[in-house]
């Protein structure tokens, strides 16, 4: 996967208000409301609150106002930024310069723009002056002198006669109130109520009630929210709640989002079908936590910004719905990102301890509101399907597909794609699906088998493997694995022989994979390429492995082709075997392998003769052929065993296990003598010397071990 992902084709949708459309029918409402101000007959103005939670769309509502109120030429609209000024005095200074230069539009007098600035310098003394104080409602403030504050009313006075003569109104919108830290919105309110009772002047305030009554009950209640609601019920002389926007346009407003702006900017387009069961999961699982259109802008933000980067590695209705649970439900994104070990069940925990990590879970989603907590469950379940006797679910159910499977479909609940879905990347030593797709679709292009072409696909392989570092070779045979039953013979063809070049970058488990691909072939084609792998491989060990693989009843393969394939392997070996430079035993990792290869297919009577030969060599082969003998004995968990006496078995074999230990007392006499008595401390040779020699006076004196 390539380290900088491509760059989005489309831009992050941004939190800007809708001026034209109207998702959620409140056009009728703003036009209420603005008809309710232009057709006002009164001098006096009013203030409209407009009461609605973060994102609800009280913005919108605001412009769909503003654009009505601008129709009417009698009416001049101040849409007013209360966030450029934290400062009390520049706040009140402010609003009344904007407001001078706005009547300035209406009236030649440059008298009246004046006034007002002036008015608003006076206003915002006497506000903020901490001399003796005069009362403004519940707010107070302290003038210089009397004659100032008569002058103040004076000028007050005339502007309002101006505003008359122009038969004109003001109409100043506010938004983003509850955005503002508590000092700032009790500023806010205060310039209100000290221009409220300006004639001919309204407002329409938008904001979170219960936010701003908090803040303003800090300063002018006692701290109780109540309080602050009894200061907004003196300054709004019109509270109005925003219409709720209805469950199902809010669905609808998010479907119609991530069909427009989410889906075109991803190259895998997801079925008719695929695209329901989406649907189907965000109504069941996430819809209960859609509220305002801002959470649905934020939710089709998340996508765009996942999905590109991913659409390829992983299963993309997954994607898309475990991105639903990190916008709506952080809280359990993160104990899911952090118990990778519960969710996806992994074998390494007992079922008891299963029992008791989901308790710990279900007590989280108890704690959710009542309504949510089945419609979380449920959606964990088709997830993580492995965890529905867990989960307290009661209806849920959903098919529990093997590790195997789920892999195949790249789905978050498997062991090799968990990780993905929460780092936005391949991890180190994983080549990613787009470059194994990209690689498949190279080696499908030409019909060609022939050494050229089989070279070009092992330098693909080879470089994809080098590009991704260390356990790379591991993730391309598991990726492989994965898609073996997608491929066509002739792919699977080049790909086997294209392994079988490189057999030495590559653990045991690409010896599975080889089978399991030439049992996808026709069987003149399977058998042709068996040939062709064991006549040319540079690794007789490897070769042999791939006998084993194809004389398997399973793979139907005449008895005289299986002694062909097994001549071609002997033949091979005889020039090795007949050399005295160093035994085959020691010279290949596979040593035990080959001498019971050749036991089996040639060299019975033979071998045991070459192997004593071999002893007199060198004091140290016989020890070296008794290791030889752990190197295909594995464990359970793939780690080699001490010598056992399965090993003791396969040595008496091929020669008299009394000769292979004369050998080695010749060299190691004390060792043996001291194997009863085993030491920590013992190295390597040690161990399978004390062992060997347990196991050899155990059967002598007729012990089983």
């Amino acid at each position: 996967m390539d380290e900088n992902p491509p760059l989005l084709q489309k831009a992050f949708i941004s939190d800007d208000p809708e001026v034209e459309k109207d998702s959620f029918k409140r056009k009728p409402f703003a036009q209420q409301i603005s008809n309710t101000i232009i057709s006002r007959m009164e001098s006096s103005g009013i203030v409209i609150g407009i009461y609605g939670e973060w994102g609800e769309g009280k913005t919108t509502v605001l412009n769909f106002i503003e654009k009505e109120l601008k129709r009417n030429e009698n009416i001049i609209c101040i849409r007013y930024n209360p966030w450029y000024y934290s400062d009390e005095v520049m706040l009140l200074q402010d609003f009344f310069n904007v407001l001078a230069d706005d009547l300035g539009k209406i009236s030649s007098s440059n008298n009246l723009k004046a006034q007002v600035k002036q008015y608003g310098k006076h206003i915002s003394q006497f506000a903020t002056s901490k001399s003796t104080t005069i009362n403004l409602g519940p707010i107070q403030f302290n003038p210089f002198s009397s004659d100032s504050f008569l002058n103040l009313t004076e000028s007050k006075k005339e502007i309002q006669a101006i505003l008359k003569r122009c038969n004109v109104r003001i109409v100043v919108l506010m938004d983003d109130i509850d955005r503002l830290d508590k000092t700032e919105i009790q500023s806010i309110f205060k310039l209100v109520k000290l221009s409220a009772d300006f004639n001919y002047v309204d407002y329409v305030l938008a904001f979170d009630e219960e936010m701003v009554a908090s803040a303003i009950a800090e300063k002018y209640g006692s701290s109780d929210t109540e309080s602050g609601r009894d200061f907004l019920e003196k300054v709004i002389n019109v509270p109005l709640h925003l219409p709720q926007a209805g469950e199902i346009a809010l669905f609808n407003f998010l479907r119609e989002g991530i069909n427009t702006n989410v889906l075109p900017m991803i190259k895998q387009k997801l079925k008719e079908e695929e695209y329901e069961i989406f649907l189907e999961q965000f109504r069941k699982g996430l819809q209960v936590r859609l509220k305002t259109p801002r959470m649905a802008k934020r939710y089709q933000n998340a996508l765009i910004f996942a999905l590109p980067m991913l659409e390829n590695e992983v299963n993309i209705i997954d994607l898309m719905l475990i991105e639903g649970v990190r916008v709506f439900y952080p809280k359990m994104y993160n104990l899911i990102k952090d118990n990778a070990t519960v969710f996806l069940n992994s074998n390494l925990l007992l079922e008891e301890e299963l029992k008791k990590s989901f308790g710990k879970i279900n007590i989280e989603i108890e704690g959710l509101p009542f309504q949510e907590q089945d419609s979380i469950r449920d959606l964990i379940a088709f997830l993580f399907p492995g965890s529905q006797r867990f989960s307290n679910t009661l209806y849920s159910s959903y098919p529990n597909y093997n590790q195997e499977v789920l892999s195949r479909k790249k789905r978050i609940a498997s062991l090799h794609y968990f990780n993905r879905y929460f780092s936005y990347a391949v991890p180190a030593g994983d080549i990613s699906d787009l470059e194994i797709d990209s690689l498949i679709e190279s080696i499908s292009k030409t019909e060609n088998i022939d050494d050229e072409e089989i070279k070009g696909v092992s330098s693909q392989i080879k470089e994809l493997i080098k590009v991704n570092g260390p356990g790379s070779a591991d993730s391309f045979i598991s990726k492989i694995y994965r898609i073996r039953n997608k491929l066509n013979p002739q792919t699977s063809h080049k790909l086997v022989l294209a392994i079988s070049n490189l057999s030495v970058n590559f653990s045991r488990s690409h010896l599975y994979l080889i089978s399991d691909l030439l049992q996808t072939m026709p069987r003149d084609i399977r058998i042709a390429c068996s040939k062709k792998i064991i006549e040319s491989t540079s690794s007789i060990c490897f070769g042999i492995n791939i006998y084993y693989a194809v004389e398997r009843k399973e793979m139907q393969f005449p008895s005289e082709v299986i002694n062909d394939l097994s001549n071609i392997i002997i033949n091979r070996i005889n020039d090795e075997i007949t050399s005295e430079s160093e035994p085959i035993y020691v010279r290949y990792s596979c040593g035990a392998l080959i001498l019971r290869f050749l036991r089996d297919y040639g060299w019975k009577e033979d071998l045991g003769k070459y192997i004593v030969k071999t002893f007199s060599w060198d004091p140290i082969y016989s020890l070296k052929f008794l290791k030889s003998f752990h190197m295909i004995e594995l464990s359970t968990v793939g780690k080699p065993r001490i010598f056992e006496s399965d090993n003791y078995d396969s040595i008496k074999e091929l020669i008299d296990p009394d000769i292979l230990y004369n050998a080695l007392y010749a060299t190691y006499a004390d060792i043996l003598e001291g194997s009863k008595f085993e030491d920590e401390e013992d190295d390597e040779d040690n161990v399978f010397l004390k062992r060997f020699s347990q196991i050899h006076h155990g059967r002598k004196q007729g012990n089983i071990q």
